[in-house]
């Protein structure tokens, strides 16, 4: 599992507590090694990148690599949802200095960019912070806006970050995290991308019992990586048998659609033999019908006649040019299609393709160089007066 670990939540909790008896030894390059350790396993707590920071401080490391990581902790902030008591805590410790009010998150982002202005690290300090800004960038794209360019520079890394996407993922999703829905659930559709066949019973969950956002976009993510791995994803599906009715539908949903020629039928059949239950779902209807053509197409014809009788006014003729599930990241992660309801796309040919967001001016971050040319930052210049375009 990947999504839900809480042996990975304890092994973290393990590491600090070493890096804490390092520094007590005097042991600086093993607690600042443990500190990096600690950050990887939970990249999207602000605390982790405060106390990194320190700990460099404190054993001789390079002030620019405690400025870096501290902005990036400011903007691990930005990714929840409020500033609470607790995140007010957090900056009273980290920022003793701190002028004005600390749920004020402009003023986040005003502390984050003087941090980084002007500074460089060494070479090894760079390398070991790229993963980390590298989420902030997806992050911080999730929530203004990305690029089909961005997009591309995503995943021409994701390959190698699958560990670290994987630890963010399971952050926003721990209870209480504060991160945002729609940030968690962008994290979530990532792992469509890059999550490896493990991940499909934790999405399946995810998509069976969490609240939307994210559950639409787990069930999107488990249908790529089904597709994928379909050996192991007819295991993981046929086992749902034994779940919840949410969490089987979404297992009947995948399978009707997976490309595998040995035992889907089986699974199906098993499947269906609970179809009664959900069969009141809006859902329901689209998925008979395509349920019962696959069990016919798969020789499971006894099973199709008993879905009918069990479902009878359910099995009705499935639109598939309206399934969300064939969307393409770039729809997903770029137009936020999932988010948006998709009605900016446009299915041709029995299959999604971009029609690209047409906006009359670009899309600007607050950050970004405002379009008048004033070099100011847009939330500076025209961000108010365009009602932040």
């Amino acid at each position: 599992m990947l999504l839900w670990n809480d042996a990975l939540t304890a092994e973290a909790d393990r590491t600090l507590a070493a890096m804490r008896t390092a520094l007590e030894a005097e042991d600086g390059e093993r607690a600042v090694d443990l500190g990096w350790q600690a950050l990887a396993m939970e990249p999207l707590r602000p605390e982790r990148y405060f106390l990194l920071a320190t700990v460099s401080d404190e054993t001789g490391g390079m002030p620019e690599l405690g400025r870096q990581l501290r902005a990036l902790g400011l903007e691990a902030m930005l990714v929840q949802g409020r500033i609470g008591e607790a995140q007010r805590m957090t900056l009273a410790r980290a920022f003793p200095n701190w002028r004005g009010d600390w749920g004020d998150t402009e003023r986040i982002e005003e502390e984050a960019d003087k941090l980084r202005m002007g500074i460089g690290v060494e070479l090894e300090a760079e390398r070991r912070l790229a993963p980390f800004e590298f989420l902030r960038d997806f992050l911080v794209g999730a929530r203004q806006g990305l690029s089909p360019l961005a997009l591309m520079r995503v995943l021409q890394k994701v390959a190698g970050l699958r560990e670290l996407l994987g630890a963010a993922a399971r952050n926003a999703l721990r209870e209480g995290s504060g991160v945002r829905a729609e940030a968690a659930a962008m994290l979530v559709a990532l792992q469509g991308a890059v999550g490896e066949a493990g991940v499909m019973g934790d999405l399946l969950r995810l998509a069976g019992r969490r609240e939307e956002p994210v559950a639409k976009h787990a069930e999107w993510a488990l249908a790529q990586v089904a597709r994928r791995y379909p050996g192991e994803a007819l295991g993981v599906m046929a086992a749902a048998k034994g779940g919840d009715a949410a969490e089987r539908r979404v297992a009947m949903e995948v399978l009707v659609r997976l490309e595998r020629p040995q035992g889907v039928g089986e699974a199906l059949a098993g499947l269906a033999k609970g179809f009664g239950a959900i069969a009141g779902e809006a859902e329901a209807g689209p998925l008979a019908g395509a349920l019962e053509t696959a069990l016919r197409k798969r020789g499971q014809r006894e099973a199709a006649e008993r879905l009918r009788e069990a479902a009878p006014g359910a099995v009705r003729e499935e639109d598939a040019k309206g399934d969300f599930r064939r969307r393409s990241l770039e729809q997903v992660l770029v137009g936020q299609a999932l988010l948006e309801g998709g009605d900016v796309w446009e299915e041709l040919d029995g299959g999604p393709v971009v029609e690209t967001f047409r906006r009359e001016a670009p899309k600007l971050g607050r950050n970004d160089a405002c379009w008048c040319g004033s070099g100011k930052k847009y939330k500076k210049c025209h961000m108010d007066r365009d009602g932040g375009r």
